[in-house]
């Protein structure tokens, strides 16, 4: 009974699965793997942008943060020395005056 059951199930796929049948599952069994292959090269390109766009930014940050510092600076020196000028001037006025 055993055989039978075993020739049963071989009849049943290949009622399911005929020969070209299997041969277009197979067929689609290819494509996709090789779009699945396709899309992990994609992703492996992608992860690979966002690691340099990422160190970019960083990159940028970093020197509009020095800028933003220089900025700071140049403005600090500038008021320094308009106060420089202003006391030089009340000096000099109260002098002649």
């Amino acid at each position: 009974m055993r055989e039978r059951s075993g020739a049963n199930e071989k009849s049943s796929y290949t009622r399911l699965f005929p020969p070209p049948r299997l041969s277009q599952v197979q067929s689609k069994l290819f494509a996709k793997s090789e779009e699945c292959r396709l899309l992990e090269l994609k992703l492996d390109g992608l992860t690979e942008q966002q690691e340099t766009d990422r160190k970019r930014l960083e990159e940028l940050t970093e020197k509009l943060r020095a800028a933003r510092d220089s900025e700071s600076k140049v403005e600090e020196n500038y008021r320094q020395e308009l106060v420089a000028q202003t006391n030089l001037a009340q000096h000099y006025k109260g002098k002649f005056m």
